[in-house]
């Protein structure tokens, strides 16, 4: 049982495992999107900053040589441009484009009302002297580092850039598309590229974050998953444990009481399945032990008998003659014992097959009727035949239903008094089959005998004489044969009143017997 419950958490396990990896990498990837068209967009909102201090630096010195210098060298610099307004008493506006001793290249936008502003020459210190400091407030800087700016001419020629091997080379249209031109006059001058595609310390120890979290995250999944899949495991193996025992219990006979059903699934089905089993088998045994004891009982009789008339002759209490009657009397009962549990040992082992042929009920039962009539007459009772005029021709087995209808009849005369009536009745059945009844006004069955009337040697009166009650295989002879006619069989009874047995024949019987006849 250990070994199914490690193959069913084994078999969870994957299914658990899947949707954690699966959403860890979609997670990843969808992060890694994001931040990389956050970078595209910051990269964008950038550059569109950047360009008015390129195109004002272009407009002051003609050409970037100064400015492709100073970056090379990493040489600090600060470049500023004002651009007065016409009306008066309005701010002017400019921009000052910073190279810092870090690589940060910053272009800062602002207004003030300062009349002049001197620029000093690349590499000196900027006199930013009456600035309106406070004036810079609000004002969003763009800013790039030395190793993504990319700086072309108008034809995507590299000029500057913090990979040597590009320079003097021709951006790619990819890159280019990304590019913002640099436009004095009306005219393309230059562009401008910010190299993307590779995170910062800031963006890696983010995505080292996540993948962290991730992992954290898909650890316990997995050990919940684990936790879930041995409670799961446990719950789902317990019927099987207790189907298990009840196996083991059942096999050493010690089988007491059906085992509880604590499911409602097809475990469940099977715990009842099993219960009806073992119950099955129980009564099968009980009834095997019951039938040995019968027999032996039966036998016994008979044998007993047998020997006291033996013992009778060799004391001289009697002639052989005498004793000649009661010991034949005592041998047919027991041939005909034999010969009932030898047919019910054929019947169970599927080895009687019907010889099926069309049967005229009317002309049957007339017959039948006729045989049994005599008997009835001889013992003072009155056998009387009641069937319909439109009885049907049924295909059936002649020899096996006259031993049915004869046992049930041979029943009726022996448990009802002299004067007594015993009816043989006919009717057809709405759907081509027929119906067939032996009813008797006799002494009648206890109700509690009912449910056993057609178990193996089962007497209602056991006191009486074997030869009076007979050796309680005939009703169960009787159902058996009725059965591979694919018919029922029912009683009804009340005491003092009589009993009535129900016979249904259907108009072509379904058989699934045997191979061998008897």
């Amino acid at each position: 049982m250990r070994l199914f419950r490690r193959q069913l958490l084994l078999s969870y396990l994957p299914l658990a495992l899947l949707p954690v990896l699966a959403i860890g990498l979609v997670t990843r990837g969808v992060a890694e999107d994001r931040l990389m068209l956050l970078i595209s967009e910051d990269s964008t909102r950038r550059l569109r900053g950047l360009v008015p201090c390129f195109e004002a630096y272009y407009a002051a010195h003609g050409s970037f040589e100064p400015l492709i210098a100073a970056v090379k060298n990493e040489q600090p610099f600060i470049h500023s441009e004002v651009r007065p307004e016409t009306r008066r008493p309005v701010p002017q506006r400019g921009h000052i484009l910073i190279f810092n001793e870090n690589g940060l290249l910053t272009c800062l936008p602002f207004n003030f009302r300062q009349n002049r502003l001197r620029t000093p020459p690349i590499g000196q210190p900027s006199d930013l002297e009456g600035m309106n400091i406070g004036a810079l407030a609000g004002i969003l800087p763009a800013a790039a580092r030395r190793d993504e700016l990319i700086l072309t001419d108008p034809n995507g020629i590299v000029l500057l850039s913090a990979e040597s091997s590009l320079i003097g080379q021709t951006l790619t249209a990819e890159v280019l598309r990304r590019s913002a031109p640099i436009v004095l006059n009306k005219q393309v001058v230059a562009r401008l590229a910010l190299a993307i595609g590779i995170f910062d310390e800031g963006q890696r120890q983010l995505l080292s974050a996540l993948n962290g979290a991730l992992v954290l995250s898909g650890g316990f999944s997995l050990l919940a998953a684990f936790g879930l899949g041995w409670w799961m495991s446990s719950r789902l193996s317990q019927p099987i444990r207790a189907l298990n025992e009840g196996v083991r219990r059942l096999a050493r006979g010690e089988w007491y009481a059906p085992l509880p059903v604590t499911s409602k699934n097809e475990l469940g089905e099977l715990t009842q399945a099993f219960n009806r089993m073992a119950a099955e088998l129980i009564r099968q045994q009980t009834m095997m032990r019951q039938m040995v004891a019968d027999i032996a009982h039966d036998l016994r009789t008979p044998l007993s008998t047998m020997a006291l008339e033996v013992e009778a002759i060799e004391a001289g209490f009697q002639s052989p003659e005498q004793a000649t009657q009661s010991l034949r009397e005592e041998i047919a009962w027991l041939q005909r014992m034999v010969d009932d549990l030898r047919l019910l040992s054929l019947m169970d082992a599927d080895q009687i097959r019907l010889q099926l042929e069309p049967v005229p009920l009317g002309t049957f039962l007339s017959r039948l009727h006729d045989f049994w009539r005599t008997s009835a007459e001889e013992s003072g009772r009155i056998l009387t035949l009641e069937v319909a005029d439109n009885l049907p021709t049924i295909q059936a087995d002649a020899m096996r239903l006259r031993q049915v209808l004869g046992n049930l009849i041979d029943n009726a005369l022996r448990h009802t008094k002299t004067g007594d009536h015993v009816r043989l009745q006919a009717q057809p059945a709405q759907d081509g089959g027929v119906l067939l009844r032996v009813v008797d006004s006799g002494e009648g069955i206890p109700p509690e005998a009912l449910p056993r009337i057609f178990d193996r040697f089962y007497r209602v009166d056991r006191a009486r004489k074997h030869g009076e009650s007979g050796s309680g295989l005939g009703l169960s002879i009787a159902k058996r044969l009725v059965e591979m006619h694919g018919g029922t069989i029912t009683v009804s009874s009340q005491l003092g009143r009589g009993t009535a047995f129900s016979i249904y024949l259907p108009p072509q019987p379904k058989l699934s017997l045997a191979t061998r006849a008897l």
